[in-house]
C-alpha cells in the first residue's frame, strides 16, 4: 500500500509490533500542541465518503454530510436503546456504514466500546461474558457462526448484562431467530439500509405487535421505518403498493440520514433518485407491505429469477433451505436454461464443511424445496461449496456467483 498512497508519514498505536517505518501515536500526540484552531464547518459540508460493499457491482463512493451523521446518530440510539450503561461489542468493521455510525453513537451516549481484531464465534462469547457486553451488531453470517459453535459446544452467552443484537444485511431465518432468543437469552433487533441511507432506515422492534404467536415472523421481517423517515414501496409509476403484503414494489425513502450523492458520478445520483419516485432513493430491494405498515423484502432487483415467465424469490428459497439440518449456509441466483431461460440454483455450504461429504445430495435438497414451496420455485440446481464470496462485512457477493454462473452466456439475464 505504501507504493500506492501518496502518503509519506504513517502512524500506529504499537509500532514495535508492526514491520516496516512507522512513527508511534502516542509519541506525535506527545508533541504536538493541544491547542488548535476549530476550522469552519456547516452542516452540508462533506464529512466521509463511505463505499458500498460492492454486492452488486463496483462500489461507488457515497456522500455523507455532518447533518446526514449527526441525525443518523440521534435515529439509531433512540432506536436501538443505546444508554450510558451500555458496553457495546464491535464485530463490524469500523470503515462499514453502520460501524462508522456506531462510532459517533456509542461514543456520543457515553457507552463503552469494546474492540476486537477479527470476528472468532468463541472470542465473541467469552468477551461477552468477561465484559458484560450488552449490545453488539451481528450479520447473519455471523449469527450462523455463533449458532453453530454454541450447538457444539458448552458456553454461556451472557455476562451479567441482558444483551440486545442488532442484525441487518439479509433476513434472518427464523429458526436463527428462535435459537438467538430462546437459547442465547438474546433480543434480537433486526434492522435495514443501505450505505447510502446511513444505513439505517427500518426497524423490525414494535413491541406492541411482537406477541408470542408473531414474534419470530415479524422480526424476519424489515418492519417500518425510523424516526421522521419516509419509506414507502412504490410500483412502477411511484405509486404506493396496497398493503395486502402479496403486491410487490420497490423500496424507496426520503430521510436526513439519506446521501448527498455519490462522488463524481452525477448519472448514478440522479438515477439513484428519480428512477420511479422523484427526490427518494431507490434501494434496489422489492418488497411487499403487510397490514401493519411492515416491510418484507422479497428480492434484489438483480436478484429476482424469472423462470418460464414466473418470478422466484431467491430470498424465499434461501430462508427454505437454511431449515435443513445440513445446510450451513445458502445463496440462490439464477441459472441459465435453455427453455425457462433461468432457473434457481443454489450455492450450499454443507454443514459438515466438506463439499465432497455434504451428509445430503443435490436431490435431496431439490425435494426440500418442493415439499415446503409451490413446484415452481423449487430449486432446480445445487453446487456445494467450501464458502460463499462475502465483502468484508459478510453480505454475500452474489454477483460474483452470477458472473461465474453466466460466463459463457452473451447475456446475463434469460433468454427462454
Amino acid at each position: 500500500m505504501r507504493d500506492e498512497v501518496p502518503v509519506e508519514t504513517f502512524i500506529t498505536n504499537d509500532a514495535d509490533a508492526v514491520e516496516g517505518d512507522w512513527d508511534d501515536v502516542d509519541a506525535q500526540l506527545a508533541d504536538t500542541d493541544p491547542t488548535y484552531d476549530r476550522p469552519a464547518m456547516d452542516e452540508s459540508d462533506v464529512i466521509t465518503i463511505n463505499y458500498t460493499s460492492g454486492t452488486t457491482g463496483d462500489p461507488k463512493g457515497v456522500c455523507r454530510t455532518h447533518r446526514n451523521e449527526t441525525l443518523h446518530s440521534y435515529l439509531v440510539a433512540y432506536h436501538q436503546n443505546i444508554r450510558d450503561t451500555d458496553t457495546y461489542l464491535w464485530t463490524l468493521p469500523m470503515f462499514h456504514v453502520n460501524g462508522w455510525g456506531h462510532i459517533f453513537s456509542i461514543t456520543g451516549a457515553g457507552a463503552v466500546h469494546v474492540c476486537t481484531r477479527g470476528v472468532d464465534a468463541a472470542d465473541i462469547f467469552e468477551t461477552i461474558r468477561a465484559e458484560d457486553v450488552s449490545y453488539l451488531c451481528a450479520a447473519p453470517t455471523v449469527l450462523n457462526m455463533l449458532q453453530d459453535y454454541h450447538a457444539d459446544n458448552d458456553v454461556e452467552t451472557t455476562g451479567d448484562a441482558p444483551v440486545r443484537a442488532a442484525t441487518a444485511g439479509s433476513a434472518p431465518p427464523e429458526a436463527t431467530i428462535r435459537t438467538v432468543e430462546d437459547e442465547f437469552g438474546w433480543d434480537l433487533v433486526h434492522v435495514y439500509g443501505a450505505t447510502e441511507t446511513g444505513p439505517l432506515i427500518t426497524t423490525s422492534e414494535a413491541g406492541r405487535l411482537l406477541d408470542d404467536e408473531n414474534r419470530y415472523s415479524l422480526k424476519k421481517r424489515q418492519g417500518i421505518g425510523f424516526l421522521g423517515t419516509d419509506v414507502r414501496v412504490v410500483d412502477e409509476n411511484g405509486e404506493e403498493v396496497p398493503w395486502d403484503d402479496e403486491t410487490i414494489g420497490e423500496i424507496v425513502v426520503s430521510g436526513n440520514q439519506v446521501m448527498e450523492g455519490y462522488w463524481n458520478k452525477p448519472e448514478a445520483t440522479e438515477e439513484a433518485f428519480t428512477e420511479r419516485l422523484e427526490g427518494y432513493y431507490h434501494m434496489g430491494d422489492f418488497a411487499v407491505v403487510d397490514e401493519n405498515g411492515f416491510l418484507s423484502i422479497q428480492d434484489r432487483k438483480k436478484d429476482i429469477i424469472i423462470s418460464g415467465g414466473e418470478n422466484i424469490s431467491s430470498i424465499e428459497l434461501e430462508d427454505t433451505l437454511f431449515d435443513h439440518p445440513e445446510v450451513s449456509d445458502v445463496a440462490v441466483i439464477p441459472s441459465p436454461h435453455d427453455e425457462w431461460g433461468e432457473t434457481p440454483k443454489a450455492f450450499v455450504v454443507p454443514e459438515s464443511g466438506d463439499p465432497d461429504n455434504p451428509g445430503v445430495t443435490e436431490d435431496d435438497l431439490v425435494a426440500f424445496t418442493r415439499e415446503h414451496l409451490a413446484t415452481y420455485k423449487a430449486i432446480r440446481r445445487v453446487e456445494f461449496v467450501e464458502s460463499l464470496p462475502t465483502t468484508a462485512t459478510g453480505k454475500v457477493q452474489k454477483y460474483e456467483l452470477r458472473e461465474e454462473e453466466w460466463a459463457d452466456e452473451d447475456s446475463m439475464v434469460g433468454q427462454g
